[in-house]
């Protein structure tokens, strides 16, 4: 018999926010194993530190962030994530590898705090896109954050 034999454990993180500065804290959670083929695995971690010791439990994010979306790779939806720190002008776009835009996810004023936003491998005009590798650009006053994607198939 062939074929594939998986073993799902459960793993615990612990992450300890002492000396980080309050607000969105973006990175990645490495996990490796003895799998020859797979030795590595890297999870995309969002961490928002608060302040929860004086009480203020809705802290508004520091600086602007862009996270991994997740999952990466996707099929067949992703969700990408960003931290505003003041209310303004957002733009979210989808580009292939070509840089040409495949799809507008998000444009016009926000709020500050954090953003979700959903692709499903839809083009703008409704069309689903191929495999392959895709880029996602935050831009806003604060700066511009690019990032990439796979989605698979």
């Amino acid at each position: 018999m062939t074929g594939v034999q998986t073993c799902a454990l459960p793993i615990s993180v612990t992450l300890d926010a002492t000396g980080l500065d309050l607000g969105v804290h973006t990175g990645l959670v490495r996990i490796l194993s003895n799998d020859l083929s797979n030795p590595e695995v890297q999870v995309p971690l969002t961490m928002n530190v608060q302040d929860y010791i004086s009480g203020v439990e809705n802290q508004l994010p520091t600086l602007l962030a862009l996270s991994q979306n997740v999952p990466n790779p996707f099929n067949p939806s992703t969700k990408i994530s960003f931290a505003l720190p003041t209310r303004g002008l957002v733009d979210l776009r989808v580009f292939d590898v070509r840089g040409a835009l495949v799809r507008t996810l998000a444009t016009g004023e926000l709020d500050a705090g954090m953003h979700d936003y959903m692709w499903t491998g839809m083009s703008d005009e409704g069309v689903q896109v191929p495999s392959g590798v895709y880029f996602y650009r935050l831009r806003t006053a604060e700066g511009d954050i690019t990032r990439s994607m796979t989605l698979v198939k």
